[in-house]
C-alpha cells in the first residue's frame, strides 16, 4: 500500500503548459470539477492567486 506525504507537491501533467501560458499571457483561469487540485496547482506555478470563492457573479 502506497503512503503519500500530503504536504509534498506532486507534479501534474499541466504544469509545463501552465508555466508557458503564464509567461505568454500573465494570467490563466483553471476550471474543472471540484477536488482536482486546481488551487494547489495554481499556487505552485503562479506568483499570485486570486480566489473568487463566494463572490456573486453579478459583482464581478
Amino acid at each position: 500500500m502506497a503512503v503519500f506525504n500530503l504536504l509534498e507537491y506532486i507534479d501534474r501533467i499541466i504544469d509545463e503548459d501552465l508555466k508557458r501560458y503564464l509567461k505568454i499571457k500573465g494570467a490563466v483561469v483553471l476550471t474543472g470539477p471540484k477536488c482536482y487540485e486546481k488551487t494547489v496547482t495554481a499556487q505552485q506555478q503562479g506568483i499570485s492567486v486570486l480566489k473568487l470563492y463566494g463572490i456573486d457573479k453579478k459583482e464581478v
